[in-house]
């Protein structure tokens, strides 16, 4: 008797290490100093988790639709995709590597952004100046905030500082309370605005936006204390993506099948990357001088170091990551844990 025990509890121990084994894929990290990268697949469907260090896949998460747009929760837990076929939000749990649940939505969604607390999703929906407000925790949509005079809305972008939101629309840009959900403040556009990055100092303080126009060969530069236009920075071709380095030293720009970098604060242009043609996103890592790029012609994705302040900035190599690559969702910052003495 005694050694029947015995055996069942190896059986049971020897159970639990297989399945452990067997799940091990799910919580692959990259190497420590590097943050993942999630990669959404506007063609094929679904998300690719990269380690942006060598540029390998470490997992893919299916999606019953292509991801044109996506988000990622602050706590890098659960991934938001936009279902367009289905007017909906569904939310994929990276653990479980699959679509859990969903939401319903007004209309066609167009962009997303989560709450810095991770319980709401804004949906701006497509062709429409209103942004729904998802509740994450029964995956709901609660209500709705009109943008008004900005027109439809194309993108939504939150300040590095977390307390606000921009929306960019046809007709100028909203600055939202994320916490009241209000609109603060408007600034008009000479174009329809597609895109949004900031210029910030070391307190997260905003100095400057700079925003992509639909069909302007240059970045319009915002003057955000004075809310008005300071300038344009030509780009030579139509901008597709732009992005701030983390230390706030760099701002690039997708435009020509090339990146190009530009110091910051003067806006200096110091490094041109060739990149493969119809090159779109650009996304910055939180961790490193890492930038990423999307080359959805291909199914690939270039990974930059943009050096020091964007000097000695080079290509490293390129992932492959599905078949059209859209967004680009670098994993946030975790801080480290603290434990107490004794605990």
């Amino acid at each position: 008797m005694i050694e029947m025990r015995t055996g069942a509890r190896w059986f049971r121990a020897a159970g639990a290490l297989a399945a452990f084994l067997f799940w091990y894929p799910c919580f692959a990290q990259a190497p420590a100093g590097h943050a993942r990268l999630f990669v959404a697949d506007s063609a094929g469907g679904g998300i690719s988790a990269i380690d942006p260090s060598g540029g390998k896949v470490l997992f893919s998460i299916p999606s019953p639709a292509p991801v044109e747009f996506a988000a990622l929760s602050p706590d890098a837990r659960s991934l938001y995709l936009a279902n367009s076929s289905r007017n909906a939000l569904q939310m994929a749990d990276i653990r479980a590597l699959k679509v859990t649940r969903g939401a319903e939505l007004q209309g066609k969604p167009a962009c997303l952004a989560v709450s810095p607390d991770g319980r709401r999703v804004f949906v701006c929906l497509a062709g429409d100046s209103a942004i729904d407000v998802v509740d994450t925790a029964p995956m709901r949509r609660e209500r709705s905030i009109f943008t008004g005079v900005v027109g439809p809305v194309r993108g939504l972008f939150l300040t590095p500082d977390t307390t606000r939101m921009v929306a960019a629309g046809a007709k100028g840009l909203a600055v939202i309370n994320v916490r009241s959900e209000k609109i603060e403040f408007t600034i008009p556009t000479p174009v329809a605005s597609a895109a949004v990055a900031f210029d910030s100092d070391s307190h997260l303080v905003i100095r400057r936006l700079f925003v992509i126009g639909e069909g302007a060969k240059a970045v319009e530069v915002i003057d955000y204390p004075e809310r008005k236009s300071a300038g344009q920075l030509a780009t030579g071709a139509p901008p597709t993506g732009l992005a701030v380095t983390a230390d706030r030293k760099g701002l690039w720009v997708v435009a020509g099948d090339a990146a190009q970098g530009f110091s910051l604060p003067e806006l200096k242009k110091t490094a041109s990357i060739p990149l493969e043609p119809g090159a779109k996103t650009i996304a910055c890592a939180g961790d490193s001088p890492r930038c990423f790029v999307s080359n959805p012609v291909t199914g690939t994705v270039t990974i930059l170091d943009t050096g020091n302040a964007t000097t000695n900035a080079k290509e490293l190599s390129r992932a492959r990551a599905g078949k059209a690559p859209s967004v680009l969702l670098p994993e946030p910052v975790q801080p480290e844990a603290t434990h107490s003495p004794g605990r």
